[in-house]
């Protein structure tokens, strides 16, 4: 199997594990915070923070990595603006997190407020849809990777 179809390959598993992820913490879990109790919060939300990142961190590097590989060797059929636009993606979800994501559930994590819990789960949308965007463009490439 040729190195940019292995990449390719790799980019889209992770691509799509984190597409999963994303939309089972917009319609599922983001919203049950509500339900959690204001006594309970902090503790969860805590604990949501330590369990959140070593499940996210390694498919946000692995796409990254395999983006900067695949605008060196991809395979023939799939353009230059693939990766790029996956590159672009990922740093809109990079920076979403660092500015909106993050911020919220630091504040969240002191105590449920429900102005901030709503600001989290809409600003998501912004993760979600970059991610669904990644996995979609990973099957468009491995469709034009692997058509004759």
């Amino acid at each position: 199997m040729a190195a940019g179809l292995l990449l390719l390959l790799v980019q889209a598993a992770a691509g799509w594990f984190a597409a999963g992820f994303i939309w089972t913490m917009q319609v599922l879990h983001y919203p049950l915070f509500a339900r959690v109790g204001e006594a309970d919060f902090p503790a969860y939300e805590r604990e949501h923070n330590r369990r959140f990142f070593p499940l996210i961190v390694p498919s946000v590097l692995v796409v990254i990595v395999t983006a900067v590989a695949l605008l060196f060797s991809r395979p023939g059929q799939v353009p230059v603006v693939a990766p790029i636009l996956v590159l672009a993606l990922a740093a809109v979800i990079v920076v979403s997190t660092a500015r909106f994501q993050a911020p919220a559930h630091a504040r969240l994590a002191s105590g449920f407020d429900a102005a901030v819990h709503r600001g989290l789960v809409m600003g998501n949308w912004v993760r979600t849809i970059a991610w669904t965007a990644i996995g979609l463009l990973d099957l468009v490439a491995l469709w034009l990777a692997l058509r004759p």
